[in-house]
């Protein structure tokens, strides 16, 4: 995980970067604010016209692919979090 943390901007991954987001405030939070906070504090960028919708759907996608090992999980309707 420290290796992800430590990439470089233009490498990191929306999921890389929604994980740093949801460290630092330790609270679920709906795709539409964790992308907000990617933004603004310049974890990641991109061109993309929904970039909420695609994060919820990449998100959606490691829990389902991944199961119990997936670093996220549904905190509730909307809601995400980091699996402890």
């Amino acid at each position: 995980m420290a290796k992800r943390l430590r990439r470089e901007r233009s490498q990191r991954t929306a999921l890389d970067a929604a994980e740093i987001v949801l460290r630092q405030t330790a609270r679920p939070m709906r795709c539409s604010e964790i992308v907000e906070a990617m933004l603004s504090k310049g974890y990641w960028t991109t061109r993309g016209q929904t970039p909420s919708a695609t994060l919820h759907a990449a998100i959606s996608r490691d829990i389902e692919a991944k199961g119990t090992t997936s670093r996220f999980r549904r905190a509730g309707k909307g809601l995400f979090s980091l699996a402890k």
